[in-house]
């Protein structure tokens, strides 16, 4: 019963982060006004805003102006109700662990989201993962059995994360003469790295520059895009840092 309940609240939070990825990256506050139609911006009612079964009985469509509404809605809820029930099961509901794994899986995924629909992170989502990551290392069984040990791993994941990240933006600006790697993913890096510690963000490094590297050359061959073209990493560094976090034996 408790992991039903733990997705039932990850749908919902799923559809807070919809709010997060729309309205953040366009300066918007998170609050006000109340979740409308971007269409025609007539507030949503509460039954209209029930994650997932919503949009299954209004077909994908506004109730007022019958605008389609955007698949990513449901597909973030749904994500993010299966990475809470995931995370619960990784970690048997054992709170120390539960707690920074729900941070760190839900803002993986509104960067990603971020990213690819805006091209960047804001530092609203990147700050909160290094702040809580910090906040909760001391108790955060994943970085080791001493608390002061705990800290320790986890600013040492901050460390690496955001200087691995940050030197490998700077020689490629180097090479390519312009700018290889954003500041947000530096940051999402290094928060990160505060909740799998040194050896989780290394290997999640290791993991989201080869899907990377991949993504692009085979955009490249599919004629997508040419060589010099600009993909988003916060995605990859997403999906690198969930696999590492689902995964216990490669933390």
């Amino acid at each position: 019963m408790e992991y039903f309940a733990l997705t039932v609240l990850g749908l919902c939070i799923g559809s807070f982060a919809n709010v997060c990825i729309h309205r953040l990256p366009r300066g918007q506050s998170l609050w006000s006004p109340p979740s409308h139609c971007p269409s025609c911006q007539t507030p949503i009612p509460w039954f209209d805003n029930i994650p997932l079964i919503s949009y299954l009985l209004l077909k994908g469509r506004c109730r007022q102006c019958r605008e389609n509404i955007s698949p990513r809605y449901p597909i973030v809820e749904f994500l993010c109700g299966a990475l809470w029930l995931l995370t619960g099961l990784e970690t048997q509901m054992q709170y120390a662990a539960l707690i920074p794994g729900l941070f760190l899986v839900t803002i993986l995924l509104i960067a990603a989201f971020t990213d690819l629909d805006c091209r960047q992170i804001p530092n609203e989502v990147t700050i909160t993962l290094v702040i809580a990551g910090l906040a909760l290392a001391f108790w955060n069984p994943g970085l080791g059995e001493t608390g002061p040990g705990r800290i320790m791993n986890s600013l040492g994941g901050l460390a690496w994360g955001g200087g691995l990240l940050w030197a490998t933006g700077a020689a490629g600006e180097r090479v390519f003469k312009k700018e290889a790697m954003g500041g947000g993913d530096i940051k999402l890096a290094a928060g990160i790295g505060a909740i799998l510690g040194w050896k989780g963000t290394v290997i999640a490094m290791v993991i989201s520059s080869f899907l990377g590297a991949l993504c692009g050359l085979l955009l490249i061959w599919g004629g997508k895009i040419q060589k010099r073209d600009y993909i988003p990493f916060g995605p990859f560094l997403s999906l690198g840092g969930l696999i590492v976090w689902l995964l216990p034996g490669l933390k």
